[in-house]
């Protein structure tokens, strides 16, 4: 188990270990002896990550990736087993403390990719002008919780896309708001995977017309507000 930490502005290098530690830290960020820019350099620290590691994003963070950028969570190990990564949003002050408030945006054609057991709490996502924004592997369990997930239709972005090359993915969400910006902004799910969503709220300028839309082969399923 090791912990990555985040927050914009850090100078640890992609490929390096200078955001990693080997334990968990204490105390504000500014007491860190170094952190990542960005989660996306976390990723590629020259220790992969592995189930069971954390990366730990300040609150206060706030990034956009130039065009030709996304995250890959990826790690070691068997595809829907163990623990997988834990990604979330502490206090800038306290960094032991879970607070939501991180936020990155993803612009081109890119996404947040997902190819192995996870969490994510409290850190928000955007997507400008990418055709999705969650990208799931199949055979997978996702948590995803005390987020908003906005897609800027107003730069392209269509979907708040719940994708999975074939069956088996399932992503729970709880208390995640959908910002809404177009009234052809949609959840996507394809082939046979499972989308639960608990508390959490379509928000913004639009509604959707389609709140789900399917594609690929059938067999999907989404259960709204209920404990299924």
């Amino acid at each position: 188990m090791a912990y990555y930490y985040v927050k914009s502005g850090g100078t640890a290098a992609a490929a390096t270990d200078d955001g990693r530690f080997a334990t968990q830290q204490t105390g504000a960020f500014s007491g860190l002896s170094d952190y990542y820019d960005n989660i996306d350099d976390a990723t590629e620290a020259s220790t992969s990550l592995t189930d069971g590691d954390y990366i730990l994003v300040s609150d206060t963070h706030n990034k956009s990736y130039a065009a030709g950028s996304g995250i890959n969570l990826s790690t070691g190990g068997t595809i829907g087993s163990g623990a997988g990564v834990r990604l979330i949003s502490v206090s800038d002050t306290d960094i032991t403390a879970y607070s939501p408030g991180a936020k990155e945006t993803i612009t081109d054609t890119n996404s947040v990719v997902v190819p192995r057991n996870a969490l994510i709490a409290g850190v928000s996502f955007q997507a400008d002008n990418s055709s999705q924004l969650l990208d799931f592997n199949n055979g997978i369990i996702v948590r995803l919780q005390d987020m908003t997930l906005t897609a800027d239709n107003a730069v392209g972005a269509d979907w708040w896309k719940i994708s999975s090359t074939s069956d088996g993915m399932m992503v729970h969400m709880r208390n995640v708001d959908l910002e809404c910006r177009s009234n052809s902004n949609a959840i996507q799910i394809g082939y046979g995977g499972t989308v639960i969503w608990e508390g959490g709220a379509i928000i913004g300028s639009s509604n959707p017309n389609t709140f789900v839309d399917g594609f690929g082969n059938g067999g999907w399923n989404v259960c709204i507000n209920q404990g299924c």
